[in-house]
Formats: C-alpha cells, sequence, structure tokens
C-alpha cells in the first residue's frame, strides 16, 4: 500500500520501505511462511472468514477487534480489541475497580489500572526490547526501536520545526505536534509545567515527589519508570552478554558495556553548553546542568526544601518520617543515610571493608 508520506507499507505488518521493490521482497516472508494451513486454523473466530495463511487471520484480527464485537454485553462499552474486553468484564463479575490484585497498588481509573497491569505485570514479552525495557503496541514498532540499539541510521525524513524530533511517517509527526506542541490542559502544581497527556503529568509529578512505584521483588529497590525496573532486573540475572570489544570485561547490561568502552576511547559524548565542560554519561552531564540553571525540580511536600537530585529527596523526607533503614549489623544502631551508619561502623567497631582488586593475566 502506497501511503501518503511517500512510503510502501505493509498491510500485515505496518513495516514502511522506500521502494514498491523492497515492499514485494518484504511481503514474501509473509506468503510463504507457514503455507501449510488448516482451514480450522485459519479460520477468523469473529466473522467465520477463512485465510490462505496465519499472517493474513493475524492482521485480519487487528481489524475485527475494532468492530463492534468486542461490546460488553452488559454496560455495552466496546473496546479496541478482545484481550480488553476481557479484562474489564472481570469488574462486572466482583473484581475491586482500580485495585491490582498482583501489587496491591490502587489506580484512578481502569483504563490506567489496565496499562499498569499489561505493561508491568505482563508475562508476553513479545513487543517489549529485551535492551531497554521499553514496551510497544505493534511488532513493526518494537523492530524499528531495536534498530536504534544496533547503530542503524534509521530513515527519518518528516522533522518537527519546534523540537527536532524525527518521524519516517508524515502522519507520525502529525500526531506528535497535535500532542506535544498545541493543547496541553494536565498542570503540574508544583512547577506549573503542562503536558498533552496525563500519563506525561504523572511521570513528571514523580521527578518532584520522588515516588518510585516499580519496586524490584528481589531487593526492594525503587524505580520511577517501568523501564528502569525491567533494566535493573537483569544485575540479579547471572547472564553477561555485552563483551567489551577492547578488554576482556562483560556486562549485564548494554548500557553499562557502553560506558565502560568510552573509558577505552576517552569519548565524552555529553557536552556543557554553558562551561564547555564534558562527560561520558548523560545522567552525569544532566545533574551537572543544574548547578547552571539553578533548577531543583525535588521538592519535598512537607517543609518545601527543593533538591537537584531525587536521593537526596528521599533521604531527606527520612527527617519528617523518622525512618531509619540503614542498621549497623554489629549493634543493630539505626541511622537515616548509609554513609553515617558506616562511618559509625569503622569508628565503633574499627570494621574497616577492604576493597580487593582483581587482576587479569
Amino acid at each position: 500500500m502506497h501511503s501518503d508520506d511517500g512510503f510502501y507499507q505493509c498491510t500485515l505488518c505496518d513495516s514502511c520501505f522506500t521502494t514498491q521493490d523492497d515492499l514485494d521482497g518484504h511481503f514474501l516472508k509473509h506468503t510463504t511462511d507457514n503455507l501449510s494451513c488448516d482451514a480450522a486454523d485459519c479460520t477468523c473466530t469473529f466473522c467465520g472468514i477463512e485465510f490462505r495463511t496465519p499472517d493474513l487471520l493475524s492482521y485480519h484480527k487487528c481489524i475485527s477487534v475494532s468492530l463492534p464485537s468486542n461490546k460488553c454485553k452488559i454496560c455495552f462499552k466496546t473496546f479496541r480489541s478482545e484481550s480488553r474486553l476481557m479484562f474489564h468484564m472481570k469488574f462486572h463479575s466482583g473484581a475491586k475497580p482500580g485495585y491490582c490484585e498482583i501489587c496491591q497498588k490502587t489506580f484512578p481509573d481502569e483504563v490506567k489500572l489496565y496499562k499498569h497491569v499489561t505493561y508491568l505485570h505482563t508475562t508476553e514479552k513479545t513487543h517489549c526490547c529485551e535492551e531497554c525495557g521499553k514496551v510497544f503496541r505493534s511488532v513493526s514498532s518494537l523492530k524499528y526501536h531495536q534498530r536504534t540499539h544496533q547503530g542503524e541510521d534509521l530513515v527519518t525524513p518528516f522533522t518537527c520545526d519546534q523540537c527536532g524530533k524525527c518521524f519516517i511517517r508524515k502522519s507520525m509527526l502529525r500526531n506528535h505536534v497535535s500532542t506535544n506542541h498545541e493543547y496541553r490542559p494536565y498542570e503540574c502544581h508544583y512547577c506549573n509545567k503542562t503536558f498533552a497527556i496525563e500519563d506525561a503529568l504523572i511521570k513528571h509529578i514523580r521527578m518532584h515527589t520522588g515516588e518510585k512505584p516499580f519496586i524490584c521483588d528481589q531487593c526492594g529497590k525503587g524505580f520511577s519508570q517501568s523501564s528502569g525496573l525491567y533494566t535493573h532486573q537483569k544485575v540479579h540475572s547471572n547472564e553477561r552478554p555485552y563483551g567489551c570489544p577492547i578488554c576482556p570485561r562483560t556486562f549485564k547490561i548494554k548500557g553499562d558495556r557502553d560506558v565502560h568502552v568510552r573509558k577505552h576511547s576517552g569519548d565524552r559524548p555529553y557536552k556543557c553548553e554553558f562551561c564547555g565542560k564534558a562527560f561520558m554519561t548523560q545522567h552525569v552531564y544532566s545533574q551537572h546542568r543544574k548547578i547552571h540553571t539553578g533548577e531543583r525540580p525535588y521538592k519535598c511536600d512537607v517543609c518545601g526544601i527543593a533538591f537537584r537530585r531525587s536521593h537526596v529527596l528521599t533521604v531527606h523526607k527520612r527527617i519528617h518520617t523518622g525512618e531509619k533503614p540503614n542498621v549497623c549489623d554489629i549493634c543493630g544502631k539505626r541511622y537515616r543515610q548509609k554513609g553515617d551508619m558506616l562511618k559509625h561502623r569503622r569508628v565503633q567497631h574499627g570494621y574497616v571493608k577492604v576493597k580487593i582488586q582483581k587482576i587479569e593475566f
């Protein structure tokens, strides 16, 4: 199918190509895969139409699920997919609205609960990037995203003249402009920043409050976004698939490997526009930049003191709550900060942690 963006789009998986020949070659993959198909296996359960291949049936279902067949027979609401309808039906069967039965968190409405369960608790990883944990609604979107991890130059001819972000389709650019640069009804009551999407506001507010609702079930560490939790969970795995091309070291997380390689090359790609100082990681650069701008986005909701870093806000809040999570394993004395506990253990008990350097031959 030739789109109005000048690209040739596959009607089965939404992949885009610059020429008709490339599209034809791609389409053969759909028509040659799984050619032998029993009629019962290739019949749509919604309308009874039979198809030649599983791929064609799969594409047809993508259309069918948007039909009124996904209507709740109790309240007559319609949904985009059968799975979304099934999720909704649970609340007519006595499930508590807005309550996650898996982690016991509560949400203001059914839509936000569905997103939470789908993105955080689903076991289906088909549309989840194994590198960074981002979740996508379609296979084609995931595959396109994965190319950024492989260092490929992506064709993005449509550029937003307001923020410089690029897109492969004109329709995607239009959606971006309407979403990000036009009507922004959701306002942050901390800093008055506005957003077009409520979810974006919720994520932003966590920056002020220090809230980290995504908790690792192995070590208890919290994260403000599910992608951060997904990346962190690799720390608990024994697999180290990312090797340094220069030395024998291996890493569990690709980002850690990339930063390590920069230590060999001396590359510091993040340069401060105020003082010219360069940094190896975006995180350190962002923290440094706040020194120049005076930005203190993490504000205590009890006393109003603001901080540059979320961790400092977390420690500060313990003054108000009285929480002292750092416990001396020798005498049981508790401290708000880990550094104070380590100092106590060193001074009072003579405990010194010896760092052993590994020597590789």
